[in-house]
């Protein structure tokens, strides 16, 4: 009696192998490939970037007690699609002062570690700022400019 159970569960796990592994092959049923996967392709050609530009941040610096040259960072955000842009701009002055706050402490760390402001540093660091203040989906990318102004 065992031995027929045993026969008849292997026969089972066979035939359901072999199903799946047709199915795969001929990409029919759960391995169908969607027009799902066309239309995100198109949405991707399709996108065009929107860029919006912020208020230049002007930081002091403190390096060996001192006021360093004033840095004069020029950020613009990148986005998708109208009502994303919408949203951003109505929160820039909000996002202008995160990214303020969080670059005011960054920047003298990053300087410790580096001689010199890395750029693609900075613009992964605005893009998490950003992320997290007003959504990941919202800002795409972020450019970045740095001027080192003259001290007066």
């Amino acid at each position: 009696m065992a031995k027929k159970l045993i026969i008849g569960i292997v026969a089972i796990l066979v035939l359901a192998g072999g199903t799946t592994a047709a199915m795969k092959f001929l990409t029919i049923g759960p391995f169908a490939e969607g027009p799902t996967q066309d239309n995100k392709d198109t949405e991707k050609k399709k996108r065009i970037p929107i860029f919006i530009d912020m208020e230049p941040l002007i930081l002091s610096l403190i390096e060996d007690n001192k006021i360093s040259k004033p840095l004069q960072i020029q950020i613009t955000l990148e986005t998708d699609g109208q009502e994303n842009a919408k949203f951003l701009e109505q929160r820039l002055t909000r996002l202008k002062a995160e990214f303020f706050k969080d670059l005011y402490s960054f920047i003298p760390r990053l300087l410790k570690k580096k001689s010199r402001l890395d750029i693609p540093i900075l613009r992964e660091r605005l893009k998490v700022v950003g992320g997290r203040f007003v959504g990941k989906n919202y800002i795409d990318g972020v450019q970045v400019q740095i001027q080192s102004t003259k001290n007066k």
